[in-house]
């Protein structure tokens, strides 16, 4: 597990392996802005999921990115 920056800025906070990445952010309100750093490196990598984790309880799709609220996205981590 990693974090990933690009030389222009964008970040993404954590990578695992090389087929997820998981961006974290205080907001409840998920905008598009939030997917900048992930769609910047997805066009580096082949990612299998991108995922925003955030205080957002509206769960959803953006184009291929997935809002999951932080208390769901650690249920989905703790049971496995």
């Amino acid at each position: 597990m990693t974090f990933w920056r690009s030389k222009s800025g964008y970040e993404v906070d954590f990578l695992v392996g090389d087929h997820i990445a998981i961006e974290v952010k205080s907001s409840a309100m998920v905008k598009e802005k939030h997917c900048r750093g992930l769609r910047a490196l997805s066009e580096e990598l082949n990612l299998e999921r991108k995922i925003i984790v955030s205080m957002d309880t509206n769960k959803r799709l953006l184009d291929d990115i997935e809002v999951i609220h932080c208390r769901e996205f650690l249920a989905q981590l703790w049971s496995g």
